[in-house]
């Protein structure tokens, strides 16, 4: 079941739902302030966290991305 963060029209008020997807179409979620259906989707941006991989010996282990070295992501490795 999907997570969404929606805003009410209504109050305003921004929250977090866990719904399944047929409730958010058929308009079935309520705000938890003032009861309303007339809900907005939040769009926030996503993190992704990436992490050099230690058993690459060919990727750095230290430095950053502005050093022009390149980064092993979790499991994905190409080298």
């Amino acid at each position: 079941m999907p997570y969404y963060d929606l805003s009410c029209k209504n109050c305003l008020h921004q929250f977090n739902v866990k719904a399944t997807i047929q409730e958010r179409s058929d308009r079935l979620i309520r705000c938890p302030e003032c009861q309303s259906t007339e809900l907005e989707a939040i769009y926030r941006t996503v993190n992704f966290v990436r992490r050099l991989n230690k058993d690459c010996d060919v990727c750095p282990r230290s430095g950053s991305r502005s050093s022009g070295q390149g980064f092993c992501s979790g499991g994905a490795c190409s080298h």
